[in-house]
């Protein structure tokens, strides 16, 4: 896993909900390009259908959802450094990946920075991902509950990925969404990806998500 500190949040609609978390960009990905399209074949992204959002739906299906997914939620407890806080983490990796297993550990303080280092403060959302899979660490109260959301999203096929301006994949932050949460007008541009050859010219960018 490759660990992020830039554009982790919640991403979210017009009236405020969140829908979806940023992931951030991994500074050691010298092609995001090539990053997001390999986790997509270890998730299984765009098995479902090949029309609109599902093109960028995970369909992982219950029966390896056991090999695939680790989530837990731990209270507040004494840490070698400092009192952690409480915590929900969700971890998604391919079957076979060594990431499952290495970050399933409960103390990843050695190897996973959790503190800002300007403020000292632990922020809501800590993440990871790379090619085989990512890691949510939600520590604020409404990240946890998001957190908790996706992951039963997760056992429903109901997750999207992609970058952050389009839900499809390509340079920039990572971002997991809910699918069935996703804004309509987000929906309406993947339904129209697709334009007549002669307004190519003339297509309209999919709508921003807020970055």
């Amino acid at each position: 896993m490759q660990f992020t500190d830039k554009n982790i949040r919640l991403v979210r609609d017009a009236e405020g909900n969140p829908y979806g978390i940023s992931l951030g960009v991994c500074d050691d990905y010298a092609d995001h390009h090539v990053g997001h399209e390999r986790l997509s074949k270890c998730l299984g992204v765009g098995r479902a259908s090949d029309d609109g959002i599902d093109q960028h739906r995970m369909t992982i299906g219950r029966k390896l959802l056991g090999q695939r997914m680790w989530v837990m939620n731990l209270k507040s407890r004494p840490g070698e450094w400092k009192k952690l806080p409480a915590e929900t983490r969700l971890l998604v990796a391919a079957p076979g990946s060594w990431e499952l297993d290495e970050y399933r550990a409960d103390d990843l303080s050695k190897s996973f920075h959790l503190e800002d280092f300007r403020t000292g403060a632990i922020p809501p959302l800590k993440t990871a991902w790379s090619s085989h899979g990512f890691m949510i660490r939600a520590f604020g109260t409404e990240e946890r509950a998001f957190t908790k959301r996706l992951a039963k999203a997760l056992e429903n096929d109901d997750v999207v990925l992609g970058n952050s301006q389009t839900l499809k994949f390509g340079d920039g932050p990572l971002v997991v969404a809910i699918a069935s949460a996703v804004p309509e007008a987000i929906l309406a541009a993947h339904r129209d990806a697709q334009p007549d050859a002669e307004n190519e010219e003339h297509v309209e960018q999919a709508p921003s998500l807020g970055f």
